[in-house]
């Protein structure tokens, strides 16, 4: 009989216990629901902040990367490369005669010049660690991670053939009838070499190689 007396206190305690737990299980989908959105959200934002990053990195006429870009990641470049004890090279590019070619055909013309030479040198670059920033201008920069001069010097060269292939007429310039490049090598020796100095080495080879007639590739 004493068995039996408990019974409903049982059965009211686990009606009361059901209760708490659909009530907790109810709680419980909203809190999830509201994650989701709030988690829904976030990622939204990520994906927004990495749109409006890469908008303040990308030159808006040629749809390479800019020169923030480049100064971004050739300290992060020069950095992983001391740190794996790996070459590192640049190649500074200038479009040879440009201010001629932009009297001679107009501004219009100009900037799709531009663009076609930007889309050239990009589609030189396989490897995803090398990458191309329009410097300025009419000038452009490759970073060439874990590439020593010798294959700087082959990588520059395509890049010169790839802008000869384009044959852009250029009836203004001393180097040639069509447009061409000039193109300055430095490569990253030693520990003691800093960045300002690598990029100052690329570009007294660029300089070097106009002094010497343009649409050709120089280096040490």
């Amino acid at each position: 009989m004493a068995k039996e007396s408990r019974l409903p206190h049982v059965d009211l305690l686990v009606e009361k216990l059901r209760k708490i737990i659909k009530s907790f299980a109810k709680k419980l989908a909203k809190t999830e629901k509201r994650l989701d959105g709030s988690l829904a959200y976030i990622i939204q934002l990520e994906e927004e902040n990495k749109r409006l990053e890469s908008l303040v990195t990308i030159d808006g006429l040629t749809g390479v990367s800019n020169r923030r870009f480049f100064d971004q990641e050739s300290k992060r470049e020069f950095r992983e490369s001391l740190r794996r004890n790996e070459p590192l090279s640049i190649v500074m590019i200038d479009i040879d005669y440009f201010k001629k070619y932009n009297d001679l055909y107009g501004h219009q013309k100009g900037d799709e010049a531009l663009e076609n030479v930007a889309m050239a040198l990009k589609d030189t670059l396989h490897r995803p660690a090398d990458s191309l920033s329009r410097y300025g201008g009419e000038e452009f920069v490759f970073i060439l991670a874990n590439t020593d001069e010798a294959g700087a010097q082959v990588m520059a060269e395509r890049a010169r053939l790839a802008i000869e292939k384009l044959e852009i007429p250029h009836s203004n310039s001393d180097a040639s009838e069509i447009l061409t490049l000039s193109l300055g090598v430095a490569t990253l020796r030693d520990k003691e070499q800093s960045l300002p100095a690598l990029m100052s080495e690329a570009d007294e080879n660029l300089y070097k190689a106009k002094k010497c007639g343009r649409n050709r590739v120089c280096c040490d």
